[in-house]
């Protein structure tokens, strides 16, 4: 089966089954058809329950055999002994996908692994795409399909955008998508395998890959249980165009011991995760936040403006913030180069007592006047050593005075050098950084993150121009 074929049932059903639907949406078998009421999901939904004729407002059916069509998508919220007999009856039903929220199989030895084996078997003998089990499920924003449990849908949907989630972990992911949607970041579609006893993480970077509404694709990893696929996938990512951000967990020997007990997932080697990942361009990342950072960057950038080289000016109104980010970007290795004469010329006439160098301290009078500031980012830009800007902003957009002058200078240089990268450091506030988001700056918060953030950036423009990897030995 090609890698990543027939994920549209689990990703965008038309019509979606709930099997083990309960009158308590406290419960895993009743949020699914609470949230897909609440948010709005506009295919039927048909509560399957036995001792039941009505679930949440929903007439409730006695088995997947009673409903009145066969639905895309089964949603499967029955005992780990149960399961089994659930999914064949969907398959003989005709659903074309089932993600399986039930635990208890491989994760737990050698009697889960044999009832984990007869899912894998249903699956393979009928084509049916099996999501789990022991999973957090699916979800897709725009489709408002709803296919999981997580607490990220609490007080609302994530909003909608480039960002495309796909983890092995249930709730590494849900925290992913949660971080996002406090940050205002939005994503397009949410995928967790779990156990994989089916559909496996090579199968949602695939699909998100051809996905129209995913332009990046975040993955939470702990295992490859099988590499050829994998490397496929990482590969159709990069023809299309869509970076591939990645948190590998599990380098540590304590963190390998959890991640058997947790999936079942034997981690692997980490350098030979890092040489694969070198090797097809993806770029990895150390935590859910730096993750996040990176991908939302790349998302506001494109891979058509993403920095040519790791030469990067710095620009603040601090000495002491000058150093700070200094000793950031050389730490994430991005290169520091000296403005050229007819540079620090520009900067001294804009601010005669400005330190022209790299990192360039233009002082607190650099934001007095949108006219001051302009002059000193047109110099900067303008220099054939600078490939990216990183411009630091603090708390200073809190202050409307400063803010005006930001924004306002912002606004003229966005359009003036429409190409060029231009970073910002901020902490807030959210609307502000909404609005500098939107003229296409990529905005990060924190000195470390946003020179770890560049030099992602200069990570996936290196991945661009990578050869297709060789044909298996």
């Amino acid at each position: 089966m090609t890698i990543g074929a027939g994920l549209e049932a689990i990703l965008q059903p038309r019509a979606i089954a709930i099997i083990g639907a309960s009158q308590d949406a406290t419960k895993i078998g009743g949020r699914p058809v609470q949230l897909l009421q609440r948010f709005g999901y506009p295919g039927k939904i048909y509560p399957v329950n036995p001792r039941a004729t009505e679930v949440q407002g929903l007439p409730a059916y006695p088995s997947v055999e009673a409903l009145p069509e066969a639905p895309d998508l089964a949603i499967i919220a029955v005992s780990a002994e149960a399961a089994p007999a659930a999914l064949e009856a969907c398959a003989a039903r005709g659903v074309r996908g089932a993600v399986i929220f039930s635990s208890g199989f491989a994760e737990l030895g050698e009697a889960g692994e044999a009832l984990q084996a007869q899912l894998r078997d249903t699956a393979r003998r009928t084509g049916m795409r099996v999501l789990g089990p022991n999973c957090l499920g699916a979800l897709s924003i725009a489709e408002k399909s709803i296919a999981t449990f997580s607490i990220v849908l609490e007080s609302s949907l994530p909003p909608a955008g480039p960002l495309g989630i796909a983890s092995q972990s249930g709730n590494l992911g849900s925290y992913t998508a949660l971080l996002a949607r406090e940050r205002g970041i939005g994503i397009s579609r949410f995928l967790t395998t779990g156990n994989e006893c089916d559909v496996d993480i090579a199968d949602g970077i695939a699909w998100l890959a051809r996905d129209p509404a995913t332009k990046v694709i975040l993955c939470c990893l702990e295992t490859c249980r099988d590499a050829p696929r994998l490397i496929a996938a990482f590969e159709e990512a990069r023809r299309a165009g869509k970076p591939v951000i990645v948190l590998k967990i599990g380098a540590s020997e304590a963190g390998q011991a959890a991640a058997a007990s947790h999936t079942g997932a034997l981690a692997g080697s980490d350098a030979v995760f890092d040489a694969v990942f070198r090797r097809a361009g993806v770029w990895r990342v150390q935590s859910v936040e730096e993750m996040l950072d990176l991908g939302h960057a790349a998302a506001v950038l494109g891979l058509e403006r993403l920095p040519k080289s790791r030469r990067v000016m710095l620009l603040t109104a601090s000495g002491g913030f000058g150093v700070l980010l200094a000793d950031a970007a050389s730490a994430a290795g991005l290169e520091l180069p000296m403005p050229s004469a007819e540079t620090q010329r520009r900067i001294l006439e804009a601010v005669p007592y400005a330190s022209p160098r790299n990192p360039v301290d233009a002082t607190a009078q650099m934001s007095s006047r949108p006219e001051i500031l302009e002059k000193i980012l047109s110099a900067i830009l303008d220099d054939e050593n600078c490939d990216s800007l990183l411009l630091l902003l603090s708390s200073s957009l809190y202050l409307p005075r400063l803010r005006n002058v930001y924004m306002q200078t912002l606004t003229a240089i966005r359009a003036r050098y429409p190409e060029k990268v231009v970073m910002l450091t901020v902490h807030g506030p959210q609307d502000a950084v909404e609005e500098l988001t939107a003229m296409g700056f990529p905005v990060v918060d924190g000195v470390g993150p946003s020179a770890q953030t560049l030099a992602g950036l200069c990570g996936l423009a290196a991945a661009r121009d990578l050869p297709p990897p060789p044909a298996p030995v």
